[in-house]
């Protein structure tokens, strides 16, 4: 036991060194940097360099010469920095400053590239002079979180608190950006700005200061703040990235909220729409082709607010923040039904893992007809999992899975995963229950088939034919509506490309300067390059209902889509996996005993770096 800890000791002084030794060499290449850029003739005064530049020179020797000495102090005393680490007040201390550094230069690079810089390009003009020493600062400031975490007490007093704490120090600087965006961006008015950031702290705050939170008479109250706390952070999140990337009011072609209206004066169709893009001409009326589900959502909402007070990337970002809370009460179930046997720390992290490493934060800032039915989709089928999970009515499971359907009906065999769960609590596998299964079909069968019915008269209604969704006379692209009279909605001659894009496609990148580095392409690209983490739903099969039918509905609606008439259209990623994303997220907790992997925790991040470069290239960066 002793070796151990003098080995790990060890092994921790060296990562310490490492660390501090890159540091220099990043401060080295920095002065150069900086003086390499000569400043303008009449502003310079020794070397050439004005005396802002020659400010940055002396800041980053400076800084580089401390930690020069730490280095060498610290190999002559090989424990006595980690010594100091230890102690909880510094730790607390430092921990904090970083934390506000580390947003604070993310920010400004962020707020530098956004069109925020149209209307004042004072950041983007302080960034271009120093962002040598802004990045070498972002780097020391991710380096010595790597410090830290090599050097942390897992038990560490005070812990839940002090995360509330660097949360909230997060928040507030992410507040003090979002507001100075506000006031140099004279189109934009962010409403409830203060409120959007201080929900989230304030339900961080109740969280970590519950008394007893393991205690069984808490543990209700702890699971709901928790919901609070990842629905109101997500939606702070989704806003601010809708915000940063221009997106903050009702688009073009989103439908929803005037169809909703349209509904609410007893309409089928938009009267006289300002844009026809996506929508369908017959007998007189453009009609919005979609399944109806969205827009009957919003019919309360529109019938009180009005249609012109609703925003429809604020209900983007609300849908988004929903269902990340529940995919996170999904997998809470699922653990505590040992479905899986996932932790809270891992569902939380596989839980960010589909807010942020999917294309679901796309979604969530975007606003437009088809993008919200997908959110709309997995709502519907996250919730009636959840039910299902919980032993709850099984005509409650299927009226919402009537809901998807009335969403988006390819997602039928999601049914298969909803019934592989109820197999799974009647019996082991491959035992079933004739007779209870008989009874489910038929509690479960009937609202749905009742939903789906109403979709067909829907259709009726608007095309008077039951089957005629409108697409194949729907105003949109040439390219696809030639391949749709030409092969059909689904043909095999689409397998091809669809497989291409679906598994193979990656990103271009582009080094010759001509356009951002970063180009995902209109068509999409691999859900697995998009989200590698879902490989771990591949680790652990085991032979039991829920996860076959999780896989029947997986595979099925997968090999559905290989054969469609298109790819998702213009789209970041692959948008069509959002039609099997709540089976996936169980699965890939099943490739897990209790706890995530170091391994784990990088891809979900190399997954949310892939998926927010992808946004930005959507909103932005295809434009440059």
């Amino acid at each position: 036991m002793q070796s151990q800890k003098i080995n790990s000791a060890v092994t921790q002084n060296q990562t310490v060194n490492l660390l501090i030794g890159l540091s220099v060499v990043e401060g080295v290449i920095t002065t150069g940097l900086i003086m390499s850029s000569k400043s303008e003739q009449a502003s310079g005064v020794i070397l050439g360099l004005s005396p802002a530049r020659l400010l940055m020179v002396l800041i980053s020797l400076v800084v580089t010469t401390l930690l020069f000495l730490l280095l060498v102090w610290n190999k002559r005393n090989s424990d006595y920095f980690i010594t100091r680490l230890h102690q909880s007040k510094l730790r607390f201390l430092l921990t904090c400053l970083i934390v506000v550094v580390l947003s604070s230069v993310t920010l400004t690079f962020l707020t530098s590239i956004s069109p925020s810089q149209q209307s004042d390009a004072t950041v983007a003009n302080i960034v271009r002079r120093v962002w040598p020493l802004m990045a070498w600062t972002w780097l020391l400031a991710v380096q010595f979180v790597v410090i830290l975490v090599k050097t942390s007490d897992p038990n560490e007093e005070g812990k839940p608190l002090r995360l509330a704490i660097y949360f909230a120090l997060f928040m507030a600087v992410n507040y003090v950006f979002m507001a100075y965006y506000d006031a140099i961006s004279w189109h934009i008015k962010m409403r409830g700005l203060l409120l959007i950031f201080l929900m989230p702290v304030v339900s961080g705050f109740m969280w970590a200061v519950l008394p007893g939170k393991h205690k069984e008479g808490q543990k209700a109250l702890s699971f709901w703040l928790s919901c609070l706390f990842i629905g109101t952070a997500t939606f702070a999140f989704y806003r601010s990235l809708g915000f940063l990337m221009g997106r903050f009011d009702t688009p073009s072609k989103a439908y929803w909220d005037v169809l909703a209206d349209a509904f609410n004066h007893g309409r089928l169709y938009l009267l006289n729409p300002p844009i026809t893009h996506d929508l369908t001409f017959y007998n007189g009326h453009w009609f919005v082709p979609n399944p109806p589900f969205p827009a009957v959502l919003l019919m309360p909402i529109v019938a009180v607010a009005g249609v012109n007070s609703v925003n429809m990337t604020v209900v983007s970002a609300i849908l988004g923040a929903l269902n990340a809370v529940f995919v996170y009460a999904l997998l809470e179930a699922a653990s505590s039904k040992k479905m899986i046997m996932t932790s809270r720390n891992a569902n939380l992290w596989i839980t960010a893992s589909f807010a942020v490493g999917t294309n679901h934060v796309w979604l969530a800032t975007i606003g437009q007809m088809w993008f919200v039915s997908h959110l709309v989709t997995v709502m519907m089928i996250a919730v009636a999992a959840l039910i299902a999970v919980q032993n709850g009515p099984v005509w409650l499971q299927g009226l919402c899975f009537g809901f998807a359907l009335l969403t988006r009906p390819n997602v039928f065999p999601m049914a298969l995963f909803l019934f592989g769960i109820f197999l799974w609590q009647q019996q082991e596998f491959p035992k079933v229950p004739w007779k209870k299964a008989m009874q489910w079909m038929l509690a479960f069968g009937g609202p749905a088939v009742v939903c789906a019915f109403l979709l067909i008269l829907y259709n009726k209604l608007r095309f008077d034919a039951w089957f005629d969704f409108g697409y194949v006379t729907i105003n949109g692209a040439d390219w696809i509506m030639d391949s749709v009279r030409t092969y059909g909605m689904f043909h095999p001659h689409f397998f091809r490309h669809n497989f291409k894009v679906m598994f193979l496609k990656i990103p271009r990148i582009v080094t010759d300067g001509s356009d951002f580095f970063f180009q995902p392409g209109y068509e999409g690209f691999s859900m697995i390059f998009m989200s590698p983490f879902l490989l771990w739903s591949l680790r652990r099969f085991r032979r039991n209902w829920w996860q076959i039918g999780a896989w029947a509905g997986v595979l099925l609606t997968l090999f559905l889509l290989l054969f469609y008439h298109n790819t998702g259209s213009e789209q970041v990623g692959y948008r069509y996996l959002m039609d099997a994303i709540v089976p996936l997220m169980l699965l890939v907790a099943t490739g897990f005993k209790r706890e995530i992997t170091p391994l784990f925790r990088l891809v979900v991040i190399f997954a949310a770096v892939i998926n927010l470069l992808s946004v930005y290239w959507w909103y932005i960066g295809r434009a440059l």
